[in-house]
């Protein structure tokens, strides 16, 4: 058990010189910041530098990296509507990674406890990959969070879009039809609408915001219905069309959604037939069969 514990120990400690040097973002010295333009080498002298970076390349920045980049967890993060920050997410990260490890090393504890051998090799491995999927698994939870809040905004969109057609054929300018969805609805269309609205009435930008708005959601439906909105104000055309034939181009991506999903489900959808329903019905008409042969 000794090496499952210093394994533990090596992996707590990588952890915390990676929230320490790599999340808390502490400033760097001047003479490392020009020593690239002057030809200069950095001193690589400090171990633990270069372990927080070999650990940071590991986990987060390498090409094949088990946990989301600190670009990627931002952007999951805003698609998400979370609250949290970057240093709050990867400290999550950091508690289920240790609270995987963990359970793993504790059920390797209570296997050589019974009497059970286990190879180091394999308890290393174990060890390591409980602890990379333990971060891993938390990124994939902000990832399906993200996910499902698009496809419920990607829902919400026809609608949305059919109430501004409808205000700004009354006559209301885009910005205040915008206003109305925003206080009159309820969703994360709307919220997202809201939030576009309040950073207007600021002094944000119109069409730079709906074109920011559109890059962090990642929703094809709103990029294309948001840059169609731009199109129509640069250009003139009525925005009410715009929106009305959006509405309906929306519409109809839903609709293939929903195929695609059904085709995809088709086969679980006959399990319950397969296993379920069709043996109830060759028992029920075999049944009274088998019965009457056992009378005889």
């Amino acid at each position: 058990m000794t090496y499952s514990a210093a394994i533990v120990a090596l992996i707590g400690s990588s952890g915390l010189i990676l929230i320490n040097n790599s999340l808390l973002k502490k400033r760097v010295p001047m003479h490392e910041v020009i020593a690239p333009y002057l030809g200069l080498t950095k001193d690589n002298s400090n171990h633990t530098n270069r372990l927080s970076w070999q650990i940071r390349n590991l986990l987060i920045s390498g090409r094949s990296a088990p946990w989301a980049s600190d670009q990627r967890a931002i952007q999951e993060l805003r698609k998400s509507a979370s609250e949290q920050d970057l240093v709050s997410f990867r400290f999550e990260q950091m508690i289920f990674a240790v609270g995987a490890t963990t359970l793993v090393t504790l059920w390797i504890f209570l296997r050589l406890v019974s009497g059970h051998t286990l190879n180091p090799l394999f308890g290393l491995i174990l060890i390591s990959a409980s602890f990379i999927g333990g971060g891993g698994f938390r990124s994939w939870m902000l990832k399906e969070a993200s996910r499902k809040r698009i496809s419920s905004i990607d829902a919400q969109l026809p609608a949305v879009l059919d109430l501004l057609a409808f205000a700004v054929s009354a006559g209301e300018p885009i910005m205040t039809a915008m206003q109305r969805v925003a206080s009159t609805c309820t969703g994360d269309l709307p919220l997202e609408i809201k939030r576009l609205t309040s950073g207007i009435s600021v002094g944000d930008n119109f069409l730079a915001s709906l074109d920011r708005i559109q890059k962090e959601l990642e929703s094809q439906s709103v990029s294309r219905s948001f840059r169609a909105i731009v199109m129509a104000i640069e250009r003139g055309t009525p925005v009410a069309d715009v929106l009305r034939a959006q509405a309906m181009d929306a519409r109809n991506l839903e609709a293939r959604k929903l195929m695609i999903f059904a085709g995809k489900k088709e086969t679980l959808m006959m399990i319950p037939v397969v296993f379920l329903i069709l043996p109830m019905i060759v028992i029920v008409a075999l049944y009274p069969g088998l019965m009457a042969l056992q009378t005889f």
